[in-house]
């Protein structure tokens, strides 16, 4: 809802502000279950880096927040995950390893998994 923020700071934040109304509940719902039955249908193995805690919010995190990431096929998608996590940049290896709850790592990995979703797959270029 409000991007990404460092550890849980804002949970508690939002957890006081909506504890008695939370008119935004079933658009979060039904955008995580969309993300929650992309991925499933993705089929990912399951020894894949994308089931690793922080690499799993990154993704689901992507996908619910930006419905234009699942518009590709999820062969696809599965495609352009499993390719990236054969040459995993050492940056993104780093900030998916230590210090996965800081602002600056979820915003890498974000990007990161923003801009492979939504870029071409190499034999359409």
């Amino acid at each position: 809802m409000t991007g990404y923020f460092q550890r849980n700071n804002r949970v508690r934040k939002f957890l006081e502000e909506r504890a008695s109304s939370f008119p935004e509940r079933d658009e979060v719902i039904s955008a995580m279950n969309k993300a929650g039955a992309y991925i499933n249908s993705m089929n990912l193995p399951d020894g894949s880096m994308w089931w690793n805690k922080a690499n799993f919010f990154s993704l689901v995190s992507e996908l619910s927040r930006l419905p234009e990431t699942m518009k590709q096929s999820p062969q696809d998608a599965k495609q352009k995950l499993l390719s990236f996590a054969d040459r995993v940049p050492s940056d993104y290896a780093l900030a998916a390893r230590e210090a996965v709850g800081q602002k600056a790592e979820r915003e890498l990995r974000g990007k990161v998994v923003r801009t492979l979703l939504l870029s071409r797959l190499a034999s359409t270029k």
